[in-house]
């Protein structure tokens, strides 16, 4: 019965779960001492890895949710990131729990609320964890605008969450914590406000994350300097965004520099904010191609591109 049990839970299973299945406390003492039932880490109490000493991957997680007994529980913030998959695990458990008192754990961070609709929280992988958009709003109370940011890249490529999905926990979330970093940090890229360097750091994320080249910042190509390049594959990356490319003078000189730059045999890559945010598979498949079209047409230079920081007109 506890194999069985363990074997659904991670590996895992509580003192009040055994004792529910009819085993004694003595029993459950036997087992302890028989090296049968391991701590699942020191000082949680009530917990036991059963058959091997090791915790695998979910064990602490799944323990955390088992010490709030049936209390409604759900793993949250970093710990819910991380099971969707975009964020790292981070060194301790982090739970929402409806109401009650939190259970005092090293290393479980347990926030109370009043309520946690059903539409918030979902089974994956075996637990019950806040969904990838109630998992921003909390993130978004706690985190800095550039982790959350960085996590919603990532969480955008893998298609786990939507904006629209978002849109309805904030319309539910009203002035609660979090909700207002969050409708600014959409707003903003709704309304193409941001900063070049974030583009370029969202840009260079989405590359690096997807295993193509990650190009050079600010490089000198033919005597200008470039928002991003790609030396070897002479290639160079430019922003459009309102803020920089919308009168009628500034896209006449954009299409002056890239006619300059085709004339050399250089490619332009153009990318919005607004395909950053809502199309980076998009980006990804284009960057991709690009690349992919100057090895095929040989024009890869040689040397590495991660480490070639400047262009000048004899390239």
């Amino acid at each position: 019965m506890i194999a069985d049990l363990a074997a659904r839970q991670h590996g895992v299973v509580a003192r009040w779960q055994m004792l529910e299945l009819g085993i004694g406390a003595g029993e459950i003492a036997r087992r302890r001492r028989g090296s049968r039932l391991h701590p699942v880490r020191p000082g949680w109490r009530g917990v036991y890895l059963v058959g091997h000493a090791v915790a695998p991957e979910l064990a602490l997680e799944t323990a955390a949710l088992l010490l709030t007994r049936r209390r409604a529980s759900a793993l949250a913030r970093w710990s819910a990131a991380a099971v969707h998959g975009f964020a790292d695990p981070p060194a301790g458990v982090d739970l929402l729990q409806v109401g009650g008192n939190a259970p005092v754990v090293d290393g479980v961070r347990t926030s109370v609320v009043t309520e946690l609709p059903g539409w918030q929280v979902a089974r994956h992988r075996g637990l019950w964890v806040t969904t990838p958009a109630r998992t921003f709003l909390d993130l978004s109370a706690v985190a800095r605008v550039g982790d959350v940011e960085r996590c919603l890249d990532r969480a955008r490529i893998a298609g786990v969450v939507t904006d629209v999905q978002i849109e309805a926990v904030l319309a539910w979330a009203g002035a609660r914590r979090g909700a207002r970093p969050l409708r600014d940090l959409l707003r903003n890229e709704r309304d193409g406000g941001y900063a070049r360097s974030r583009a370029e750091r969202r840009l260079r994320t989405l590359l690096t994350e997807a295993g193509l080249p990650t190009p050079v910042r600010n490089g000198m190509v033919l005597g200008r300097e470039r928002d991003l390049a790609w030396p070897a594959a002479r290639t160079v990356v430019e922003f459009d965004g309102r803020r920089y490319h919308a009168t009628p003078q500034q896209w006449e000189r954009d299409r002056d520099r890239d006619g300059e730059l085709l004339a050399r045999g250089w490619r332009t890559f153009r990318v919005t904010w607004t395909m950053l945010c809502h199309r980076p598979h998009e980006v990804v498949a284009r960057a991709a191609a690009v690349l992919a079209l100057a090895e095929r047409d040989g024009a890869w230079a040689s040397g590495d591109p991660v480490h070639v920081s400047r262009v000048d007109d004899a390239s």
